[in-house]
């Protein structure tokens, strides 16, 4: 039986550390990704098992001013003054059975990041120390979810030929594209994934709001994908909200929010404006396991499903966002599929299992992952520890 003293944080190390990409994936916007950083926090109570391991991706590191989800804020600078204020607190005070947050951060979208970092670290010390799961912590999920790769803008034909490897390797049923917005291309692509596999139950799409079209052309090229699979639509287009309800009430195509559902007043309004069906509680952007849950659920409430988005991590991160996936209100696909179809090295030993497209959530203590040093040490570039 564990102490109370053994749950005193003892000392925190933040790390900034290389994401090395198997290749530079494309987005329908043309961009390419930029060079990807992870901040990985490790947090070591009193306890001599309770180590706890997050990640979040600094965006104000990541990409240039004014780019789409960039944190306003210096998060290393953030991330250091709050690795001081927790040394010597009680771990299971912090974040864990409440939906307040750290003292004097700033939350609505800013911190997101840091505190996805810093919420998943407390979490996997404090199941470790108790020898509960993180989702046994969190009351307890579904046993697996539904995995969901990102394919890249490509032609139809890779695109295919891409869906067909990551169905060989994981049986995965779903598929969400970055997508030409070419009506025909398209039309193509999904057809041709359709030809190799026809298990697949359906696609999602995210445009990145590339649909350069009128309210009448986004309705006619969401309809005429739809018999082909497509089941979803991410950010089609920059809300006005009343452009938003008037396509959705015209497509059996849902509509999700991502972008624009990143604090509680967003969702809020897309809910009460019946502007979409979904909510992408996108990662690297839940602020946390509870914060992120309290979003989903108020989604629910006003009739909105919620999945988790993609983001490049290292590992630790991924496995967070897949349990975070399995305590949703609705079972939907999880987009946060394993790093080995995009990374080229994780710092975690293994990670979750798949088996018929389905990620399993594990009860092994804490999250359920153990790290590599080595990795870790190799892909490193900056380090700093406190207490």
């Amino acid at each position: 039986m564990s102490s109370l003293s053994d749950f005193t944080i003892r000392a925190i190390t933040l790390r900034l550390c290389r994401v090395e990409l198997l290749s530079r994936n494309q987005y329908s916007s043309g961009e390419y990704d930029p060079d990807i950083y992870s901040a990985i926090v490790q947090i070591d109570l009193a306890a001599p098992e309770g180590t706890g391991w997050g990640e979040w991706l600094p965006t104000s590191i990541i990409y240039e001013p004014g780019h789409i989800g960039r944190s306003p804020i210096d998060e290393w600078a953030t991330a250091r003054t709050v690795a001081q204020s927790l040394i010597g607190r009680d771990a299971r005070m912090l974040n864990l059975w409440s939906t307040g947050l750290f003292d004097g951060l700033p939350v609505e979208d800013a911190a997101n990041g840091i505190i996805d970092g810093f919420d998943f670290a407390l979490h996997d010390a404090v199941g470790r120390t108790l020898g509960w799961s993180v989702q046994t912590l969190l009351g307890g999920g579904r046993p697996s979810v539904s995995g969901m790769p990102l394919l890249y803008l490509d032609t139809p034909e890779a695109t295919a030929e891409k869906a067909a490897s990551y169905h060989a390797q994981g049986g995965y049923r779903w598929f969400k594209l970055k997508p030409s917005c070419d009506q025909g291309r398209d039309s193509e692509t999904l057809r041709r994934i359709r030809e190799a596999l026809p298990d697949v139950e359906g696609f999602y799409i995210d445009p990145n709001y590339m649909l350069k079209r009128d309210v009448d052309g986004i309705v006619a090229y969401l309809n005429a994908l739809h018999p082909l699979g497509l089941r979803v639509c991410e950010d089609p287009l920059v809300p006005g909200l009343d452009r938003w309800r008037e396509i959705q009430s015209r497509t059996e195509v849902d509509l999700m929010v991502d972008e624009r559902a990143r604090t509680f007043a967003q969702v809020r309004a897309a809910g009460e404006a019946r502007a979409a069906r979904m909510v992408n509680v996108h990662a690297n952007w839940a602020a946390g396991f509870r914060r992120g849950l309290r979003r989903a659920e108020l989604a629910a409430g006003l009739g909105m499903r919620s999945i988790v988005g993609s983001v490049r991590y290292l590992g630790i991160g991924t496995a967070a966002y897949q349990t975070f996936s399995s305590l949703l209100p609705y079972a939907t696909p999880c987009e946060q599929v394993n790093d080995a179809f995009y990374v080229r090295e994780s710092v975690v030993t293994a990670p979750y299992a798949v088996r018929n497209g389905e990620i399993l959530i594990p009860q092994e203590p804490g999250l359920g992952i153990e790290v590599n040093r080595e990795a870790l040490d190799a892909l490193t570039v900056r380090h700093e520890t406190f207490g």
